[in-house]
């Protein structure tokens, strides 16, 4: 998949990318609408459009079992926080404090030798 360069969303379309998926593992859209109990009129439909509303493409995820939201999130900049942003920073801190202990130990235990 593209990444998307700044607010750009040109080439977005959300249908193109489910029927990918959906082509990839050999389901026609009787079976898509058996495992979203939708009609197979509906579900052609949807995956005609070139936008879902996100409860919809909540379905497809589980319907595929590809978690579509994450494709979508990695081509948003790095940067950009989001709910979980705190607590992996936070993570990290630890992780950091953790590491430079550790390094206290083994150059004190070097020392000893």
């Amino acid at each position: 998949m593209k990444k998307i360069k700044g607010n750009q969303i040109k080439n977005f379309d959300t249908g193109s990318i489910l029927r990918k998926k959906v082509k990839e593992k050999n389901l026609n859209y009787t079976k898509m609408g058996r495992k979203m109990r939708r009609s197979p009129a509906t579900v052609k439909s949807l995956l005609h459009n070139t936008s879902v509303q996100a409860y919809i493409l909540w379905e497809f995820c589980f319907a595929l079992d590809y978690n579509f939201f994450a494709d979508f999130a990695s081509w948003l900049p790095a940067a950009m926080p989001s709910a979980n942003t705190p607590a992996l920073q936070k993570q990290i801190e630890d992780l950091k404090t953790e590491r430079d202990n550790l390094q206290k130990v083994v150059e004190i235990l070097s020392r000893k030798s």
